[in-house]
Formats: structure tokens, C-alpha cells, sequence
């Protein structure tokens, strides 16, 4: 068992030395030094399970009011619902002129930012009221296609919302294209498919598609970007700003 520790470092020996062995510092007396006094360092206080519960409680309290001083109480807060509705509060922080407008659709209930002027469109569909889809479709010179319809369904019987959803979703898929993936999923809070699609044509060219339907009640819509480039670079921007308003 060591008999002289190092006041130093610690280091034990087993006889007086005139230096220790491991740091050298002087343990024979001949020179005059001070044994450094080990200061304690001031503990810090952990965070534990609670504190993180209470940061998490916190965060969700702070968006569940974002989400009410903002109006959203439905649906998701994407980037383009809050920079929509900070532009509305402080123009200055609004998103520059890019060449994208908001369309205003009454009948729909909704706004929707689309590239350009865009044109009302519409599309036969047999499974909704009147066999036609209603909407919206601009255009990005003829590189990219962005549309946006609605249209009420006649309901099944017995149907469940998923199950209407599957229906219509490969009734308006059929013969477009070939379905690289499909993805039960939702938008806003609502049920929804998401369809990618590719080998299309488009101006004369090949492209790709997304699109992406889903029930709110009983009105089927359909956010669709068909673009010459695979991952539809418009389409999280157009879809993102989709807003409610009634």
C-alpha cells in the first residue's frame, strides 16, 4: 500500500521520494512550496425528467397558441400558412413578388397560391355531383402543371372515408400513368392519398406527377403538379399554401 501520495496529482509511493514519480513535484523538502489547495467545482443542476416534461409541455402549450392567435384551429401550421398570415400582419415581412398569386375560391372554401394568372378549369368525373371536378390551373412556362380540384361525392352506403377515398382515387388515377407509389396518409388533419406517378406527357415531353386527394366532409379535392422535373418543385410550395376558409 502506497505511503506517500503526491499532494499534487495523487500518485502514490511506496518510500519518501525527493520527486514524484509521476508529475515531479518536490516531496523531500528542500523547496519551499505551497500544496495547492483542490478547489471544488460548483456543482450544476441537472435537469431531470420533470424539467424535460415541463420543456415539453411548454413547447406544445406555445404552438397550441401560434395556432389560435394565428386562426389556425384546423389544419396544419406549414411555413406558407404562417408566412401568409405574418403578411397579413406586417407586409414588410411578407414573401417578395415571385410571380405566384393567391386564388380566392368561394364556392371551394378555400385560398391557394398558384404561379401566374390562373385560369378556372374543370374536369369530367362521374363519381361527384353534376360529373364534373371544379377548380383552378396555372401553368410554369411548360415545364410544370399545377391544378386544384373539387367536387362533392355521391356517397356509398355503408363507405367509410378511406374506403370512398381508395374508390376515387383509382377511378381518377386510371390511364394517366404509371403509379410509382401510393401512400395512405393525411392533409390537414383529413384523409387523404398520395399518389407519385410517372411516364406522363406534358407539352410533348415525359414528366412526372403528384398528386394528392383527400376528403374534408363530403367535398373531394385534388392538389396535382404533373412537371417535366421528378420531384415537382412547385408542388410543396402550392400545397403548403393551401388555407381553409370555411
Amino acid at each position: 500500500m502506497a505511503k506517500y501520495r503526491c499532494p499534487q496529482c495523487g500518485a502514490g509511493h511506496k518510500d519518501p521520494p525527493a520527486t514524484c514519480r509521476l508529475c515531479g513535484y518536490v516531496m523531500d523538502g528542500t523547496v519551499d512550496t505551497v500544496t495547492p489547495q483542490k478547489t471544488a467545482a460548483p456543482m450544476k443542476e441537472k435537469k431531470g425528467v420533470g424539467g424535460m416534461v415541463l420543456v415539453g409541455l411548454g413547447v406544445v402549450i406555445g404552438l397550441g397558441i401560434l395556432a389560435v392567435v394565428l386562426g389556425f384551429t384546423t389544419g396544419g401550421l406549414s411555413y406558407g400558412r404562417i408566412r401568409n398570415k405574418v403578411g397579413e400582419w406586417v407586409p414588410s415581412l411578407a414573401s417578395k413578388d415571385d410571380g405566384w398569386n393567391q386564388v380566392a375560391d368561394a364556392e371551394g372554401g378555400f385560398t391557394i397560391d398558384m404561379p401566374g394568372e390562373a385560369t378556372a378549369d374543370y374536369v369530367l368525373y362521374p363519381p361527384v355531383e353534376n360529373g364534373r371536378m371544379v377548380g383552378w390551373s396555372a401553368h410554369i412556362g411548360t415545364d410544370t402543371r399545377l391544378t386544384v380540384e373539387y367536387g362533392k361525392v355521391i356517397p356509398v352506403p355503408g363507405e367509410n372515408a378511406q374506403a370512398t377515398l381508395n374508390r376515387l382515387g383509382d377511378a381518377w388515377i386510371y390511364g394517366t400513368g404509371e403509379i410509382d407509389k401510393r401512400t395512405d396518409t393525411t392533409f390537414q388533419g383529413y384523409p387523404a392519398l398520395d399518389y407519385k406517378i410517372k411516364n406522363i406527357p406534358l407539352f410533348g415531353k415525359d414528366a412526372s406527377q403528384r398528386t394528392i386527394m383527400f376528403l374534408k366532409g363530403q367535398t373531394l379535392y385534388v392538389l396535382q403538379s404533373q412537371s417535366i422535373y421528378s420531384d415537382n418543385p412547385s408542388f410543396p410550395r402550392f400545397k403548403d399554401s393551401m388555407t381553409f376558409t370555411t
